[in-house]
């Protein structure tokens, strides 16, 4: 091999969600950019400095990194300032009235703006997270000049890599990736144009659409998370895009599997988005399997938990087998994951979900625990899980209630996932074969 060759090579890797923000995709950058350094493939990284509405943990922060992270002026704070102090207003004010009636007005029209807070307009440019123009689209100008001091001072880069969304990120790693002639991948974490969660009037999705297709007639490749994603992305734009999965750090240790005498401990870490994930299908079904067999618990971790959850297991009679809490740092949630019995993940019964295949259920993984999937039985999801033989894709009652009855049943012989099928989705091997597609494009 020639010295050109054995030289390391320098990647411009740019994901505004980068840790400390604590967020699946911060975690996805964090690993793909680790594992690459074992590959040839040095990151410079341009990441957010700060970010409202997003939770911080610290302790995820790597110095080591060659990393600019550059902040904004969020367009999206007076939402979240609103959504965060208004409700609690009206709720105080409501307390002052001395009439039922005018309490019970005061509490609907508190309902009303609750609801209105919580589904803010997505038409709205400043409020979307994953459309164009996004929220973060501020952040340019900034990423887009840290990006070129990076490349200075460490001599030169080889490539471009734009982790979406924001889709704000694409459209600096274009420009980017245009005035130093490199080649641009872009990482279709989320959807663009295509999501399936922020609908558009027909008239401002057509203006997104027009605007993804002429950032990406730039781009080399793609990736994305799943097989559904990249072939609507390769319909769309006609470019060869590669599947990388999410990934997990460490091979669970090879140990038997053993139930719980007490019945199954079912936990499920992360937001429920406001009950856009509702886990009322889940739910029901444990109840059923709860109350017939006078065994099981189940504990709901993330920051809306509680307001989701406890009314439904209120409902079903089973609020004494259901604890909620409020969100834990990453490396809590980890810990918690191997503690359980059952890791639970909750989607939208929808069609549209049938390409999301979200970080969290590569942390499932990881664990080593059999994982329940609240999400259509055509999905991404369903097909890695029949997969690594670790679980199912549930979306009725009877299903889980089947499941979990299985558990019970089987003993020993309920969770035999297949290792070697799990091992593909290590982030080792993930990141091997993204420097694999990197090393073909740089020739």
């Amino acid at each position: 091999m020639t010295g050109e060759n054995l030289r390391e090579r320098k990647l411009i890797y740019i994901s505004h969600l980068y840790p400390p923000i604590s967020t699946m995709g911060s975690f996805r950058a964090q690993r793909m950019v680790r594992e690459l350094s074992q590959h040839g493939w040095k990151s410079l990284v341009v990441a957010g400095k700060k970010v409202v509405g997003y939770e911080f943990d610290y302790k995820l922060e790597d110095y080591s990194l060659a990393c600019a992270r550059r902040g904004f002026v969020d367009p999206y704070a007076p939402i979240h300032y609103l959504r965060n102090h208004l409700p609690g207003f009206l709720a105080k004010s409501s307390k002052t009235q001395s009439a039922q009636s005018e309490a019970g007005s005061e509490a609907s029209l508190m309902a009303k703006v609750k609801t209105i807070l919580r589904q803010a307009p997505r038409n709205l440019w400043f409020v979307s997270a994953n459309r164009m123009p996004d929220r973060f689209l501020p952040w340019i100008p900034a990423a887009y000049a840290a990006a070129l001091q990076l490349v200075k001072e460490a001599g030169g880069a080889d490539a471009v890599f734009a982790s979406v969304g924001p889709p704000t990120d694409a459209i600096v790693g274009a420009l980017v990736a245009e005035k130093l002639g490199l080649p641009l991948v872009v990482d279709f974490r989320d959807h663009w144009s295509l999501s399936p969660i922020e609908l558009r009037w027909p008239l401002l999705h057509g203006m997104d659409q027009a605007v993804e297709k002429a950032v990406m007639r730039r781009a080399s490749r793609f990736t994305t998370v799943s097989g559904p994603i990249a072939e609507e992305l390769e319909a769309l734009h006609g470019k060869k895009t590669l599947v990388l999965p999410n990934s997990y750090d460490k091979t669970p240790r090879k140990r038997k599997f053993k139930t719980n005498p007490l019945g199954p401990f079912v936990l499920h870490t992360g937001s429920l988005y406001n009950g856009r994930r509702d886990p009322s299908v889940f739910l029901e079904g444990f109840a059923r399997f709860a109350l017939e067999n006078d065994c099981g618990r189940c504990h709901f971790v993330g920051p809306d938990a509680a307001q989701v959850v406890e009314p439904i297991a209120r409902r079903l009679g089973i609020e004494d087998r259901v604890m909620c809490s409020p969100s834990v740092d990453h490396e809590t949630a980890l810990k918690w994951q191997k503690d359980a019995d059952i890791l639970l993940m909750v989607e939208e019964l929808s069609p549209l979900m049938r390409g999301v295949m979200t970080g969290k259920i590569f942390e499932y993984l990881g664990a080593g625990k059999p994982v329940i999937a609240q999400i259509p039985q055509d999905s991404a999801v369903s097909e890695l899980l029949q997969h690594t033989k670790a679980g199912a894709a549930l979306d009725t009652a009877e299903g889980v209630y089947a499941f979990l009855k299985d558990y019970k049943d089987q003993g020993e012989d309920f969770y035999k996932p297949d290792r070697d099928a799990m091992a593909y989705y290590k982030s080792s091997a993930v990141a091997g074969r993204l420097a694999d597609m990197l090393d073909e494009l740089v020739g």
